[in-house]
């Protein structure tokens, strides 16, 4: 894509220009800076060679100088084969010198001087001292070189033992001075620093042209990068293919098709996530469940409908705000306490939230997970809400209903079961009386046969308001079945309290009331047990408070037991 070259590859050529530099000095500053590296290369070169040349040169002249040497101890050898008493060495050497061009020295073994090819022997003094005799007596046969240096001249010895019969008699000795053999070496630097210059000068002009033949392809290839970060339509470039960047431009080729496809890819791409986008949008828009997506400091930075209509206010009056400023205090402390502690986690988190509206409490079940950018950092949290109001009001309902009678609305046997035992245990631990009362109606079942169930069921819902019209509030009225009311009476001080309370029920069930234009009058039998007085068992005393009820109706009913 142009993005590329802009971001990427343009800046590094670019960055040339930015710096006051042209193609046309990049190839001047190429040309110098490699002629620079080869003439360095060059005298190194050169010096490395004319080093080597007169090391090689001197060890030729070394093996020469011992060859020699050996050829006149074995003319010396022969010599004395003829002459045992070395008359005519002097002349052997002189004779031997010309040959050679070095100069000849024959030495006995105790350093007398038999001959020399340049001095009078009687003139020269012992010579069995000298460290190249002595190094030729003890070398054996090779004989050996040395290097001697004086004030008049630097001298290169070689010596050889001169063996007769078996015996070492003397030393031949061959010199020659070291400056002559370097003046001689010097001979070939003319030809090898000529031969060196004119390989620069060939490399030097060399290199300019191979700079011009890079630079003009770069330069080439320069302009089509220009071209393409200003936005025109990728086009090929076309290099000669002799040319050493005929790669880099045939690379750069299949680059422009490679971006031209991606750019395309890219446009398909950027257009399948715009309807991917538009196809989530309409999805998170047509759910009922309230979505709501928070950045990492609590602010809301999208919403969905259903969050807007739950809140009643509009879009932009809820993005950008916390949950402070759209919940009371009570419920955004507890919003962000679990926003907090999903951000610390990292793990979804279910809640149920209570929120007080004018029209009643609002009841939603809400999941809350973090959101994660690639590098899996976190960016956001989203909160997916469902009012579950309805379920709740249901829920109460089945408990409500599980614990209460349907037609009176009063507590059924399981909740006046539990209460029971909760006033049991309080008296116990107070020391203080309970008292349960057993009610049933009389003659109920000649209502239900002569007049309907449905006068039936009014009666007892008269007679359960009745009751509990006649209690306290710490007092508990029952219905355990059919027309069978239980009263449960916690602290109460003797069986006097018990049997006023008995009175006051008697008396109000018996007033008449009207029913479908007709006038009915209902009694009842009442049955009541005293604790810790009758038992001190709770199930125990609710017996013994039936068994009471079925003795008042066995004395006529209207009455307490």
């Amino acid at each position: 894509m142009r993005v590329v070259f802009t971001n990427v590859l343009w800046p590094k050529i670019s960055g040339i220009r930015e710096r006051g530099l042209s193609l046309n000095s990049i190839r001047w500053r190429i040309a110098i800076a490699y002629s620079i590296l080869i003439m360095l290369v060059m005298i190194s070169l050169t010096l490395y060679f004319l080093n080597y040349v007169h090391s090689v040169y001197l060890d030729n002249q070394r093996e020469i100088l011992l060859h020699y040497a050996h050829m006149v101890a074995d003319s010396a050898e022969q010599h004395l084969r003829v002459y045992p008493d070395g008359r005519d060495l002097d002349q052997l050497a002189k004779i031997l010198r010309p040959v050679f061009g070095r100069r000849i020295t024959l030495i006995s073994v105790d350093g007398k001087v038999w001959a020399d090819s340049e001095m009078d022997p009687l003139q020269m003094e012992n010579h069995g001292d000298r460290p190249e005799v002595q190094a030729a007596l003890e070398s054996g046969a090779g004989g050996s070189i040395r290097e001697s240096r004086g004030l008049a001249q630097d001298m290169l010895y070689a010596a050889v033992p001169i063996v007769a019969a078996g015996e070492v008699i003397g030393v031949s000795r061959t010199a020659s001075s070291l400056e002559d053999i370097v003046t001689e070496a010097q001979h070939v630097r003319g030809p090898l620093l000529l031969m060196a210059t004119t390989a620069t000068i060939a490399a030097i002009i060399l290199v300019i042209l191979l700079s011009q033949a890079v630079t003009r392809p770069i330069s080439q290839l320069t302009w089509e990068m220009e071209r393409v970060t200003a936005g025109r339509p990728f086009r090929q470039t076309w290099i000669s293919t002799i040319c050493e960047l005929a790669p880099l431009a045939q690379a750069f080729n299949r680059m422009t098709e490679s971006l031209a496809q991606r750019e395309a890819e890219a446009r398909r791409a950027q257009e399948e996530l715009r309807q991917s986008e538009e196809r989530y949008r309409t999805v998170v828009e047509s759910i009922d469940d309230a979505i709501t997506v928070k950045d990492t400091e609590g602010l809301y930075i999208e919403v969905n409908s259903a969050m807007v209509h739950r809140l009643g206010l509009q879009r932009g009056k809820i993005l950008g705000k916390t949950a402070r400023d759209l919940y009371s205090e009570d419920v955004a402390n507890r919003i962000i306490a679990d926003d907090r502690r999903v951000f610390e986690t990292g793990k979804p988190l279910d809640s149920e939230y209570e929120i007080p509206t004018p029209s009643g409490p609002r009841f939603s079940h809400t999941r809350k997970a973090v959101l994660r950018d690639e590098g899996g950092n976190v960016t956001g949290l989203v909160t997916v809400s469902r009012d579950i109001s309805e379920r709740k009001r249901t829920e109460e309902q089945v408990k409500w209903f599980a614990y209460h009678d349907a037609l009176t609305g009063l507590p059924n046997r399981l909740l006046f079961t539990d209460r029971l035992k909760v006033a049991f245990a309080q008296a116990k631990r107070k020391s203080r009386r309970l008292a349960v009362m057993f009610i049933d109606l009389d003659n109920f079942k000649e209502i239900n046969d002569s007049l309907g169930h449905e006068t039936g069921d009014k009666v007892l819902q008269w007679v359960a308001e009745r009751l509990v019209g006649q209690l306290r509030s710490s007092d508990t009225v029952a219905r355990m079945g059919g027309d069978e009311f239980v009263i449960l009476l916690p602290e109460v001080d003797s069986i006097a309290d018990a049997q006023r309370a008995t009175k006051r029920i008697l008396e109000a069930v018996q007033e008449p009331f009207v029913i479908s234009d007709r006038c009915l009058r209902v009694t009842t039998s009442i049955g009541i047990a005293l604790y810790p007085d009758d038992t001190s068992d709770a199930e125990d005393l609710v017996k013994k408070a039936d068994r009471a009820m079925y003795e008042a109706k066995n004395q006529g009913g209207n009455r307490g037991c």
